[in-house]
């Protein structure tokens, strides 16, 4: 079955509590942002179980909350951090490809795609420019596997073992369901504004006639694994989980550290962290 789907409005939200809740500035003169959105997209049933969708949206937003801004006499940007107005504005376009299979014959997974432009108007000359949030290529891919070993005659057997009831916790071991998932992420680089070292006063500085966010971080790469262990007793479950995060150990920026000797150095996320614990079901 294929569908047409379309829909438009203006959307408000508030200001966000730690704006709300400062004491800094006139957090009581801060009024809602909003966004007029408008979205046409398909949508379509592979199978039973597979669903699939592609959009085209339209984004405008106003009345955003920033920080106001100063501009000095020696040629230098600064935002005043005491503080904030409802006057940012921007734009964002782009389209989105999702398709998801629901959990049947032990397998469930959604893989999504999306490529935006989203840009921000600069008070400073009233152009478009870059955005934080212009990542332009975002993938997802998650995955999973799940059986219930305890249907199996064989696993009935194997749990009566002495040595399977002391190593049953252990990853990959089976147990009366068994689940193991996967999810992978991509972001493209996210943009940033480089900024200049003054020697003289030893401080780093934004030039107030240079463009924002003309640079951009390395993409964000990442792909987690999840083990996950179900055993049934006469009246709780007890579920044993490992989540490797990052098992690719890959380095993903955060942001530069601007350090005071003129030198900077890159702040990293976490590598690879593996997690792992036990749920109690009532």
């Amino acid at each position: 079955v294929l569908s047409l789907n379309f829909s438009a409005g203006r959307y408000f939200q508030p200001p966000f509590n730690n704006y709300l809740n400062s004491v800094r500035g006139n957090p009581s003169k801060l009024k809602n942002y909003y966004t007029d959105q408008a979205v046409i997209g398909l949508e379509y049933f592979l199978t039973a179980d597979t669903r699939l969708t592609l959009e085209v949206f339209k984004k405008e937003y106003d009345d955003m909350v920033t920080f106001e801004m100063l501009e000095g006499s020696d040629g230098r940007d600064s935002l005043n951090i005491y503080n904030t107005i409802n006057g940012g504005s921007g734009r964002s376009n782009g389209i989105e490809l999702f398709i998801q299979k629901k959990y049947s014959k032990n397998w469930y997974g959604s893989l999504s795609w999306s490529h935006s432009i989203a840009e921000g108007v600069d008070p400073r000359s009233d152009k478009y420019y870059p955005w934080i949030y212009d990542y332009g290529d975002v993938v997802n891919i998650i995955g999973g596997y799940k059986v219930r070993y305890a249907d199996y005659d064989w696993y009935r057997q194997f749990k009566e073992n002495v040595w399977a009831k002391i190593f049953s916790w252990l990853p990959f071991m089976p147990s009366d369901e068994f689940e193991i998932s996967f999810k992978f992420r991509y972001m493209g680089g996210r943009p940033f504004t480089p900024k200049t070292y003054d020697h003289t006063v030893r401080d780093w500085y934004v030039e107030s006639s240079q463009p924002w966010n003309t640079a951009r971080y390395e993409p964000y790469l990442r792909l987690d694994l999840m083990l996950q262990q179900r055993f049934y007793f006469n009246r709780v479950n007890m579920v044993v989980f490992w989540d490797f995060l990052n098992i690719l150990n890959i380095n993903n920026p955060w942001e530069y550290i601007y350090l005071a000797d003129g030198t900077k150095e890159m702040y990293w996320q976490y590598k690879t962290m593996p997690v792992g614990g036990v749920i109690i079901e009532f």
